[in-house]
C-alpha cells in the first residue's frame, strides 16, 4: 500500500500545476489518496496549521478526519450523508492540531482523477483572524447598541459586515471582485454609504483603479505626495471627516493599495459630535478595509498561481496544457456556431544543430526569441504556445485555413529574416528557419487528437519537402 501512494504521489505532483500550487500558495493545501485515506503530499502552510511536520503526515498514520475537533467528525459526517457527494464541496468545521489547539477553518475539497488515480485536492482557510474579527464586530454591538438612537445605523452597519463578506470569497475576478465589494458598501442593503473609490500600487506608483463614480478615471495616477500615498505608506493617519473615509487596504505583510468612502449627509449626524460613535466608525472601516485588503490579496495570489499552471516557464508562452483545453474550447465553439478555426504547427529547422554547436544556452535563446516573435505576430485572440521541445503552435479562432496559412507565411518570413541573440561570444550570426503545418477545422474532425494529427501531417510533408517552408493540409 505504501508503494502504490508514493506511486500516486508522483504521478500527481509531477504536475508543473500543482509545483506551482504547493511552492505559491499562503493557503495551506494537502493532495489525499482518496482509495485509502492517507495524504500524498503538504505544502508548507498546512504543515503550520496543523503543527505536524510532513513526514508525520505522509507516512499513512494520520488522516483527515484525525485532525478534526470532536465535536466536527459529526457535522462533516452528517453533511455527507445529507448531500450527493458532488466533484467539490465546501465545510466550516474546526481542526485539532497536533498541540491539542481547535481551529476554526473553512475545508474546500475538490475530487478528480488523474493518471487513473482517484485522489483529492484539500484547501484549508484558517478562519481564525476572520471568527475573531467577527466577535469583535458583535461585541461593538452590544458596546453600541443601547448607547442612544444616533448611532443605531452604525450598528447595523456592523451587523451586516460579517453576513455580507463571505460572498466575496467566492469571486476569482478582480472586475467582478470590486464592483461586488462595492455594492455591499454603497447599497441600501449593505453598508449604505454614497460612493467608493479603490486605488491599487502599479508599477510603483498609486492609481485609481476602480470607483463607483463612472465618470471618474480610473486611471489617475496619484503623485508620490498626495495624501493618500502618504496613508498607504503609513506616514498619515487613515482619515475620517464629515465627509469622507480613507484607509489604506491592507495584505498580510504590506498595504496593497487605499479605499475611499464617501458619507450620506444624514450618515454624518451619527458621529458629529459624538467621539464614541466616530471611533466606532473608525473602526468598522479599519475591520472592513482589513478584510477586503486580505481577499484582494488572496485573489491576485490565485491569479498568480493560475497564470504560473498554464505558462511555459522558459519562453512566457502558454504550455501544452492550455493548449489542449483551448484546442478543445474553441473546437466546441466552432462546431457549435459554425465558425471558423485553423491550427498552424512549426518547428525550429535543424534546432538540433543549434544546440550541438552552440550549446543550449544559445538553443534556448533561440527559443525565447521565436516565441517573442511569434506573440508578436499574432492577434490578441490568437492562443501562442510550446507544444513541446522545439515545436510550437498558435490556435487561431474565426480564421480560414487559407487565412491562417497567410499569417504562417509572413511568421517563417519574419523569423527567417531574423538574426537571433548571441550568448556564446564570437563573430557569429545566428540564424534559423521554421517549417509550418496548418490545418482548418470541420465538423468532419471528430477530436483535438484527430486535427492535431492532420496539422502534424501537413508540418512532417513541410520538412519533407525541404523545411523552411509551409504546407496547408487538404
Amino acid at each position: 500500500m505504501a508503494e502504490e501512494s508514493k506511486l500516486a504521489n508522483n504521478s500527481v505532483l509531477g504536475s508543473d500545476v500543482y509545483k506551482a500550487l504547493f511552492s505559491n500558495s499562503n493557503d495551506p493545501q494537502y493532495v489525499l489518496d482518496r482509495a485509502n485515506g492517507i495524504f500524498l503530499e503538504v505544502n508548507e502552510s498546512f504543515e503550520k496549521l496543523s503543527g505536524y511536520t510532513r513526514k508525520e503526515l505522509i507516512d499513512g498514520k494520520l488522516s483527515p478526519l484525525t485532525l478534526m475537533a470532536k465535536e466536527s467528525v459529526n457535522i462533516y459526517e452528517d453533511k455527507r450523508r445529507i448531500r450527493p457527494q458532488g466533484s467539490s464541496e465546501r465545510y466550516e468545521i474546526k481542526m485539532l492540531t497536533k498541540s491539542g489547539q481547535k481551529s476554526p477553518i473553512e475545508l474546500s475539497v475538490r475530487r478528480l482523477s488523474m493518471n487513473g488515480i482517484e485522489i483529492v485536492i484539500g484547501s484549508v482557510r484558517d478562519l481564525t483572524q476572520r471568527k475573531k474579527l467577527e466577535q469583535e464586530m458583535w461585541d461593538k454591538i452590544q458596546e453600541l447598541g443601547f448607547a442612544n438612537n444616533r448611532i443605531l445605523t452604525l450598528t447595523e452597519k456592523i451587523r451586516r459586515l460579517p453576513e455580507l463578506t463571505p460572498e466575496l470569497l467566492q469571486i476569482t475576478d478582480e472586475g467582478e471582485l470590486l464592483a461586488k465589494t462595492s455594492t455591499i458598501l454603497c447599497d441600501r442593503q449593505g453598508l449604505g454609504y454614497s460612493g467608493a473609490n479603490f486605488y491599487f500600487i502599479k508599477d510603483g506608483a498609486l492609481e485609481m483603479v476602480y470607483s463607483t463614480d463612472k465618470e471618474k478615471d480610473t486611471k489617475r495616477r496619484l503623485p508620490t505626495t498626495h495624501k493618500f500615498a502618504q496613508i498607504l505608506r503609513g506616514e498619515l493617519q487613515p482619515i475620517i471627516n464629515n465627509k469622507e473615509g480613507v484607509l489604506p487596504l491592507k495584505g498580510r505583510d504590506t498595504n496593497i493599495g487605499v479605499l475611499e468612502v464617501f458619507f450620506h449627509p444624514k450618515e454624518i449626524s451619527v458621529f458629529e459630535g459624538n467621539e464614541r460613535a466616530k471611533k466606532a466608525y473608525q473602526d468598522l472601516l479599519i475591520t472592513m478595509s482589513e478584510m477586503v485588503g486580505l481577499i484582494i490579496e488572496n485573489l491576485h495570489l490565485y491569479e498568480t498561481v493560475k497564470l504560473q499552471s498554464i505558462i511555459d516557464q522558459l519562453t512566457g508562452v502558454y504550455n501544452r496544457r492550455h493548449f489542449d483545453n483551448k484546442l478543445k474550447e474553441e473546437m466546441g465553439r466552432a462546431a457549435r456556431y459554425n465558425r471558423a478555426l485553423a491550427l498552424i504547427l512549426m518547428d525550429v529547422d535543424k534546432f538540433k544543430d543549434i544546440n550541438d554547436t552552440y550549446g543550449h544556452k544559445q538553443g534556448d535563446m533561440v527559443l525565447v526569441e521565436v516565441a517573442r516573435l511569434l506573440k508578436q505576430n499574432s492577434r490578441e485572440v490568437d492562443v501562442v504556445c510550446r507544444y513541446g521541445g522545439d515545436e510550437f503552435a498558435i490556435v487561431m479562432p474565426e480564421t480560414a485555413g487559407e487565412n491562417a496559412a497567410i499569417k504562417a507565411e509572413h511568421i517563417r518570413k519574419v523569423i527567417g529574416d531574423f538574426t537571433f541573440t548571441n550568448v556564446v561570444g564570437g563573430n557569429i550570426s545566428i540564424r534559423t528557419t521554421i517549417s509550418v503545418g496548418i490545418a482548418g477545422y470541420s465538423k468532419e474532425i471528430s477530436d483535438t487528437d484527430a486535427f492535431v494529427n492532420i496539422a502534424d501531417k501537413a508540418l512532417y510533408s513541410a520538412k519533407k519537402d525541404g523545411k523552411n517552408r509551409i504546407k496547408l493540409a487538404g
